[in-house]
């Protein structure tokens, strides 16, 4: 579940970038910051990378999730990428430049940023840190119910164990 009008301010910020640093494109891949602009979206299969299996790009004309093919169908149903406003775009799951090539075709001799060290753009990451960094009343609402939520397990838990004698 995610909430459209926070997924357009993110993407609002992240064209602010564009603006401020004579971008024609941003392309996200780090998992943080994938989570952020997707209000929590999972762009990795394994934990121990920073960079996800998928990249978002932002653009002064559209918004795109680049995936190989094996991943489009997750993105689009679990993750919802297309009902947050992200076109996709795919590659062959075998093709080793898919990405570059997708990215290349969106953004045809564009400046590009990316927070990856996509060839040939400028790194963003700092400056897309630096937005998250930030919490936007949506994410507030989030930590807040997470914490009422810790309170009342902390408050309940010991409640059930009263009188177990046995585990």
């Amino acid at each position: 579940m995610f909430i459209r009008e926070e997924i357009e301010s993110k993407k609002a910020k992240v064209r602010g970038l564009l603006d401020e640093l004579g971008l024609d494109g941003i392309v996200i891949k780090k998992i943080a910051n994938f989570a952020w602009l997707t209000g929590g979206g999972i762009n990795y299969v394994g934990i121990t990378s920073e960079v996800g299996i998928c990249a978002l790009a932002v653009t002064r004309n559209g918004d795109f999730v680049i995936s190989n093919v094996i991943e489009a169908p997750r993105l689009r149903d679990e993750e919802q990428v297309v009902e947050m406003g992200f076109e996709q775009k795919t590659y062959p799951w075998h093709d080793d430049n898919g990405e570059n090539a997708a990215v290349n075709a969106i953004l045809p001799g564009g400046k590009i940023g990316s927070d990856f060290g996509f060839p040939g753009s400028a790194d963003v990451n700092g400056r897309l840190n630096a937005l998250r960094w930030s919490l936007d009343r949506w994410e507030i609402g989030r930590c807040l119910l997470s914490m009422h939520a810790e309170v009342s397990y902390v408050e309940n838990v010991p409640k059930l164990w009263n009188g177990v004698t046995k585990y």
